[in-house]
């Protein structure tokens, strides 16, 4: 879950999702939206589901750390955005 302010897309979150994860992210979905007092006016928490497959192996856990570690740093980069809770 990450804290969005309400002048950024959903679409745009996604799209540096994409763009950062590598090759091993096969889908990225919204699918929770949250608008609360904790959060601060013109702010919402946004849920994504990341799905990682590799065709040739099994992933590990590294791979997918790795993968997230590489998305936060863009989010936070190029949005301004951070992980709820952080």
């Amino acid at each position: 879950s990450l804290v969005v302010p309400d002048g950024v897309a959903a679409a745009a979150v996604a799209e540096v999702i994409r763009q950062a994860a590598g090759t091993l992210l096969e889908m990225v979905r919204v699918i929770a939206e949250f608008r609360g007092a904790a959060l601060g006016e013109g702010r919402r928490s946004v849920t994504f589901r990341l799905t990682y497959r590799a065709p040739d192996r099994t992933l590990r856990d590294a791979d997918v750390d790795a993968s997230e570690t590489q998305v936060l740093s863009a989010l936070e980069r190029e949005l301004g955005l951070s992980r709820r809770g952080a």
